[in-house]
């Protein structure tokens, strides 16, 4: 039973990243949508620490304000960092055309 199951979940895996892989490279908003996602869950998880929620219950609305900062950092983080990379390399190569 262990073979069949691994059998049959490393082509379901495989398939199921090559789809993500092809969306993400045609709608590059995912990424960002998925970064969004784990920023929130990541958020939740610091705001439900058994170690950090005494500290955190005493701010309002640490529930929710967390996740949001998180979120907004991230993907703040993540344009800037987009726009360095397309401004190094439009200065690689600024006509525009591949270099093959």
């Amino acid at each position: 039973m262990l073979v069949f199951g691994i059998a049959i979940s490393i082509p379901i895996v495989l398939a199921g990243s090559t789809l993500l892989t092809k969306l993400m490279d045609k709608y590059a908003w995912l990424s960002y949508v998925g970064a969004g996602v784990l920023a929130w869950t990541a958020g939740e998880m610091v705001v439900e620490d058994k170690l950090a929620s005494g500290y955190l219950h005493s701010i309002p609305y640490a529930g929710h304000l967390i996740p949001v900062v998180l979120v907004i950092l991230v993907l703040g983080l993540g344009k800037i960092r987009a726009k360095k990379v397309l401004a190094t390399e439009n200065a690689k190569n600024p006509d525009g055309f591949e270099l093959n």
